[in-house]
């Protein structure tokens, strides 16, 4: 007399399980172990292209560099401050002791 299949079939707890699919995953990983890591090797040297394209090659949005350019104010040089300043450097009397001994030669000059 054949056993019926329903029968033959044992009942496992829930760690057996999922101690089962963790083997079929290893072999399966152990067998195309190499193909994997081609795999996710190509999909993170694809994505960095990608996300790199934008700083390869930017894209100029004009509406907002025009509205960028609006918004910045640009600050002038003070001329009467810059005379105030020239005219005070001008009156210094800058004078300069040598360290250097006076018969020394300077071996730079031509």
């Amino acid at each position: 007399m054949k056993k019926n299949k329903a029968t033959k079939k044992q009942i496992l707890t829930p760690k057996e399980r999922l101690l089962r699919v963790f083997r079929k995953t290893q072999t399966n990983i152990a067998g195309h172990g190499v193909f994997i890591i081609v795999l996710i090797a190509g999909l993170a040297i694809g994505i960095s292209l990608f996300r790199s394209r934008n700083y390869i090659n930017p894209t100029r949005d004009e509406a907002h560099y025009n509205e960028t350019t609006a918004a910045n104010n640009v600050s002038t040089i003070d001329k009467k401050l810059v005379n105030k300043l020239q005219n005070a450097l001008n009156d210094v009397d800058v004078t300069v002791k040598p360290i250097l001994a006076p018969n020394r030669t300077n071996p730079f000059s031509e």
